[in-house]
């Protein structure tokens, strides 16, 4: 769909489909609008995604509904803003490791980070990365967003998941590939 705002030409892409007695927007591969069909007058309601590329959606009701996308993930959208339930992390885009930790990178749009000994899950970073990568000990994970959202290549200190540095690129300017030096 185009429009004009301002006389600027603006272009907005879209997927419907149906379920129960909604219809789910997914725009734009970020946002969400359902869509309650089951009133006199239609009412719409707008989310953020809870997954990168939103592709699947079915609902029970407006208030009860899931997203997948194409890389296997399934997420319960909340009614509220707060984290989504996931059913599956989706595909794993990236693995790098550490004799202190280990960090995947999935298609639900999130870092997994676990240690490495115990191999329990230490934490979530919602990033969606393509490629990671980690310094020796463990601390400094380098995660590569290459995605219409979000094009940074962002370095980040763990345990605490505190950003030590995002640096932006421009969408022409594609990074392929990542290498973070040991120390």
């Amino acid at each position: 769909t185009t429009w004009r705002r301002g006389g600027v030409l603006s272009e907005i892409s879209y997927t419907a489909i149906p379920s129960a007695d909604t219809i789910g927007l997914v725009l734009n591969d970020a946002e969400m609008s359902i869509v309650d069909l089951s009133g006199a007058t239609p009412v719409k309601t707008d989310y953020a995604s809870p997954l990168v590329y939103s592709t699947a959606y079915a609902a029970i009701s407006n208030t009860e509904w899931l997203a997948g996308n194409r890389w296997g993930a399934l997420a319960i959208a909340p009614d509220a803003p707060s984290t989504p339930t996931y059913f599956g992390w989706g595909t794993a885009f990236s693995v790098a490791t550490s004799p202190e930790r280990i960090v995947v990178a999935t298609g639900s749009g999130n870092l997994l980070y676990f240690d490495a000994a115990t191999r329990e899950l230490e934490g979530v970073i919602e990033f969606p990365a393509s490629e990671v990568q980690l310094s020796a000990d463990g601390t400094v994970l380098a995660a590569l967003a290459d995605t219409p959202l979000v094009d940074s290549l962002r370095f980040i200190s763990l345990p605490s998941e505190s950003v030590l540095r995002d640096e932006p690129f421009s969408p022409t300017a594609r990074t392929i590939d990542i290498s973070l030096s040991a120390s």
